[in-house]
């Protein structure tokens, strides 16, 4: 950020306008799911291996070999160590979206300490089908619970990848909603992968030193992000700036 030194006073003034940014994008983004929810529905992608009245999808059996390829990379190793075999047809808990703010743990240091803190960042969030967000897979997995449950968490996650790999007009659709898509993993749960859904709007981690002063201050070891105005102030619009080039390819000066 621009901003050399970052006063308590200001960094609380940032963290309200992030809550309220947070608030909104978090609602629009909550409509938006709403109305795509039904493209969700595993069954659309897997067809006859999901449970329920037999329904043939195209592609499914290469859909379903494509789960059960996933799960047999991710399943024996750390941190989940799970048997390979898993119950078919598939019972899917849940099949509704759902969003979870991101967090990550963040090793702050400053001159005379180091501490793990927290970080949530709050226009980040991880989809998931609902009730199985990676907070909960970790609460599981550090409190040793049943590999029953832990396998139906990876297999939850992984289908949420494949559904939204063979439907890409979601991700099309979320980016021209300025809630870019994407893969990624996250830290202490292996080669998992999440989908995460990110606003056009950044958010910043401040400077190590202001992480721990305020975690000292608040005696807490949790931190939120805060908004990047620099790079608020340089959004853009897509959609504008593609139909300015086409009217100029077609010898039109715009502005």
């Amino acid at each position: 950020m621009a901003e050399s030194v970052l006063s308590t006073k200001r960094l609380l003034a940032l963290r309200k306008l992030t809550r309220a940014f947070a608030d909104l994008l978090r609602g629009q983004m909550k409509e938006h799911l709403a109305l795509l929810a039904p493209r969700f529905a595993p069954k659309s992608v897997f067809g006859e291996f999901m449970e329920g009245p037999k329904e043939y999808v195209k592609g499914a059996e290469a859909n379903f070999k494509e789960l059960k390829a996933a799960y047999d990379s991710i399943c024996t190793t750390k941190p989940f160590n799970l048997p390979k075999e898993f119950k078919t047809p598939l019972e899917m808990q849940s099949i509704a979206p759902e969003l979870q703010v991101f967090e990550y743990v963040h090793e702050a240091k400053d001159a005379s300490q180091a501490k793990s803190v927290t970080v949530s960042a709050p226009l980040k969030f991880v989809l998931t089908y609902s009730g199985f967000g990676p907070k909960r897979l970790k609460e599981l997995l550090g409190a040793q619970g049943s590999a029953s449950d832990a396998q139906e968490f990876l297999l939850h996650t992984l289908i949420m990848s494949i559904v939204l790999a063979r439907q890409p007009g979601i991700a099309k659709l979320f980016e021209a909603l300025r809630f870019p898509l994407s893969i990624s993993k996250i830290g202490g749960l292996g080669d998992l992968p999440f989908a995460f859904v990110t606003a056009a709007v950044p958010t910043v981690l401040p400077p190590d030193d202001v992480v721990i002063e305020n975690t000292e201050i608040s005696g807490s070891n949790a931190f939120e992000e805060i908004v990047n105005l620099d790079e608020l102030a340089k959004l853009g619009d897509p959609f504008k700036e593609k139909l300015i080039e086409l009217a100029k390819s077609h010898g039109e000066t715009i502005g």
